[in-house]
């Protein structure tokens, strides 16, 4: 009974954790605070508790130990329960035009920072590692066979690539074509909370059919988020218009909010110091 009543202290512990963190973004906002944004006051907070939770394990404990971690982070919860509303609503309420418009704006700066930050870890990989690490992993491209196989690789990997993204990207936009078509045949009359689920599912249903099929779970929600917000919607009820449109970005603020806050919490691991 203790054990679930300190459960439970904590689970409200965090929810007003998390309520400070709101209030003190809509405060930013409204006030046009420039040296923060809610995403880095978040953060704060987070960064803050923990050391407020760090300052008490380690008064409590004679020995001034604090434990290995505050926090336990599962992996499969941000993956398959956080991220996929977060990069949806992104897609849904993408500004189109402007999407486009610098598409390969963005695409070079995505490509070239990709490029650049590989550049500066392997630079600093190749300080970092002793010299002899560096001879052994030299040795299996000693040869010109070895070279040649390597430039292969290269080409493979590109293609393996080009396949990833235009088979995510293709399986996005037909959930969200086919989501477009459920909605325009099927519902004849109005019926809101039934075509915002329908929405809410299909755009899930198109995440994990890419993770099951190896593809780019990412960028098939993204698209299909796009393919939704231009058919779709369109096709919705003035009602489910209105609940689309707010309810997935109040899901995806709460899930950021829980990152950032839980981010902060995490500097405070007695391995990193």
């Amino acid at each position: 009974m203790a054990d679930v009543d300190t459960h439970a202290l904590s689970q409200a512990a965090f929810l007003v954790i998390l309520l400070v963190t709101v209030l003190l973004g809509y405060i930013i906002r409204l006030t046009g605070f420039k040296y923060a944004t809610e995403g880095s006051a978040a953060l704060l907070v987070g960064v803050a508790t923990g050391g407020v939770m760090a300052a008490y394990y380690w008064l409590l404990d004679p020995e001034h130990h604090l434990p290995g971690r505050l926090v336990e982070f599962d992996e499969a919860i941000f993956f398959q329960t956080l991220l996929p509303p977060i990069i949806f609503s992104a897609g849904f309420s993408v500004k189109k035009k402007l999407f486009f418009r610098n598409f390969i704006t963005l695409m070079l700066f995505g490509v070239g920072g990709t490029l650049f930050m590989a550049a500066v870890l392997a630079a600093g990989s190749q300080r970092i590692m002793a010299w002899g690490a560096e001879q052994a992993g030299n040795l299996p491209y000693s040869s010109d066979d070895a070279q040649e196989l390597r430039l292969r690789d290269v080409g493979v990997l590109a293609l393996q690539f080009l396949r990833l993204f235009a088979l995510s990207t293709a399986l996005g936009l037909a959930v969200g074509v086919a989501s477009a078509a459920v909605i325009r045949w099927l519902f004849r009359r109005p019926s809101p909370d039934r075509e915002v689920l329908v929405v809410a599912l299909m755009g899930l249903a198109a995440y994990f059919l890419a993770e099951g099929a190896g593809l780019s779970a990412i960028l098939s929600v993204f698209f299909c988020g796009i393919a939704m917000s231009h058919y779709t919607w369109h096709n919705l009820s003035p009602a489910a218009k209105v609940i689309t449109r707010h309810g997935f970005h109040v899901i995806s603020t709460a899930c950021e909010v829980v990152l950032f806050v839980y981010a902060g919490l995490d500097v405070w691991v007695t391995a990193a110091w």
